[in-house]
């Protein structure tokens, strides 16, 4: 193959995987074998609009605004969590949250400067 059409074909590649890289997932489900039956896990993004300790219950506000309760499987999976923390939460398939993870990729708003 000519070094000018492999350098094409590894440019269109790598802009692939790229643009897959950057595009937002709502959710996503995957099947996992686990000791011989499939298990269904789906994963979803978004911004923590209420936790209830007592309860065992967590509220996300997705990125087209719809907010969506979820039972959550332990206590210890909410600690450290804050309102308003972006989040990845894997949901087991009753629908219960197995575990959250934050999203600390979202840069910082910068303050308004003062004038």
């Amino acid at each position: 193959m000519k070094p000018a059409r492999m350098t094409g074909l590894i440019m269109g590649i790598s802009l692939l995987c790229m643009v897959g890289m950057v595009t937002p997932v709502q959710a996503e489900t995957i099947l996992l074998p686990t000791q011989g039956y499939p298990t269904f896990i789906k994963f979803l993004g978004g911004t923590i609009d209420e936790i209830d300790h007592a309860a065992l219950k967590l509220t996300i506000q997705n990125e087209m605004g719809k907010k969506e309760s979820f039972p959550v499987a332990k206590a210890e999976v909410m600690q450290g969590l804050m309102k308003g923390d972006s989040v990845s939460v894997e949901l087991d398939e009753q629908g219960k949250v197995l575990n959250i993870v934050k999203n600390n990729s979202l840069p910082k708003q910068a303050p308004e400067p003062r004038g």
